[in-house]
């Protein structure tokens, strides 16, 4: 997931870093005299489903679930035997089937790989509690979650992991990359291009994101140039593509922004 992409001039926030040493410098004892320190106070500025059989009942047919607040306790009504040899041992309590659809995503300024990601919905149903979850996926065990279902929204994203099959590339064109002096002005364009092919023998549903940068600054203008057809969310920056690839084929998403700034002074993009 991507966080906000925050710019502004580099002396800025070089003062900010002054004013933040400044203020560090003050709240350190040796720095005030003794008899105006209070040792008990300071403060602080913040800058910025198995194909196997089952036979007969199992104790998932006489499972009652009874939500707690902080818990779920599993009446189970169908006694069964567990051997007493000091092993673990691991038993079906309660089973369901969920909607879930299967999409892969990529943000390849973050990462160049693509996560198979399975989207899970009705999860109220389930009534589940705050708690670790193990994933297993074809049979194969791929990690450990956390849930905690008083933070979702009505969709539950549970990462799959990599898969190698599937290729995405982000590259900067530099020949499109051109700076512009406009009387006291610089306009600075920024080229991208990403690639996406499915190598797969099936088709795929895949979800890109990249992002273009934000401001507080009044004196700094950003332009999108050519989105590409991406959804671009002005709050947050975050631009999404989504797209359809049959096997063995490919996609070429291509944007650009601006930035408009005083000539004399310096962004890091």
């Amino acid at each position: 997931e991507l966080n906000p992409w925050y710019i502004d001039y580099n002396s800025y926030r070089a003062e900010q870093k002054d004013r933040k040493r400044n203020l560090d410098y003050l709240t350190q004892p040796s720095a005030v005299p003794n008899a105006v320190f209070n040792s008990g106070f300071s403060f602080s500025q913040t800058l910025n489903n198995s194909n196997e059989d089952i036979q007969g009942l199992t104790s998932d047919q006489f499972t009652t679930v009874v939500h707690q607040l902080i818990a779920a306790e599993f009446k189970i009504d169908l006694p069964y035997t567990i051997k007493s040899n000091n092993d673990q041992h691991m038993v079906l309590i309660k089973q369901a089937e969920l909607n879930t659809s299967f999409k892969y995503f990529a943000v390849p300024k973050m990462d160049a790989g693509v996560f198979l990601v399975a989207q899970m919905t009705k999860l109220d149903e389930l009534q589940l509690v705050p708690a670790k979850a193990n994933i297993f996926f074809d049979g194969t065990y791929i990690g450990e979650t956390y849930i905690d279902p008083t933070q979702m929204d009505d969709t539950l994203n549970l990462s799959l992991g990599k898969d190698p099959n599937i290729v995405v590339k982000r590259t900067l064109v530099k020949k499109d990359c051109k700076d512009k002096i406009i009387s006291d002005r610089i306009e600075r364009i920024f080229a991208y291009n990403i690639e996406a092919k499915n190598n797969k023998s099936s088709t795929i549903e895949l979800i890109i994101q990249d992002q273009l940068p934000l401001t507080t600054n009044g004196d700094i203008n950003i332009e999108a140039m050519e989105l590409s057809k991406g959804e671009l969310d002005t709050r947050t920056g975050t631009i999404e593509w989504k797209m359809t690839l049959k096997p063995k084929d490919s996609k070429l998403i291509d944007y650009k922004f601006k930035v408009k700034h005083n000539k004399d002074k310096q962004i890091a993009i």
